[in-house]
């Protein structure tokens, strides 16, 4: 009888987190929201020079500024790509699942984000 109970239990916790893995995937996905834009800049850098970089972090969420189209990439610090983007020039909010430290690297400019 023990044994058909720990069966029956271990078929009841898998149906569970079954249910329960999409919604805690989808609070780990980052997104990407459109703040500001300015018009100036919205051709790419094709000279080899960096965009200007502006990474502020509100409330768990991470605004990044940049004066030029260039492509934004995430990574943990572990090195583990989370998220990239390319971004027009203004103002980006990213919104991370987990918290911890991220690597931000926008053209050749990289910053440490803490969330």
């Amino acid at each position: 009888m023990p044994i058909l109970r720990r069966i029956a239990l271990t078929i009841m916790l898998a149906c569970l987190l079954a249910n329960a893995a999409p919604a805690l995937a989808s609070t780990r996905t980052p997104l990407w929201e459109v703040v500001a834009t300015t018009d100036s800049g919205t051709a790419a850098a094709t000279d080899g020079s960096s965009p200007a970089l502006d990474v502020r972090t509100v409330g768990g969420q991470v605004y990044i500024t940049v004066d030029k189209r260039c492509k934004v990439q995430v990574f943990t610090i572990l090195g583990q790509l989370v998220t990239e983007r390319t971004v027009e020039s203004g103002t980006m909010r990213l919104t991370l699942g987990n918290r911890g430290i991220y690597i931000l690297k926008a053209g050749a400019t990289t910053r440490r984000v803490n969330l």
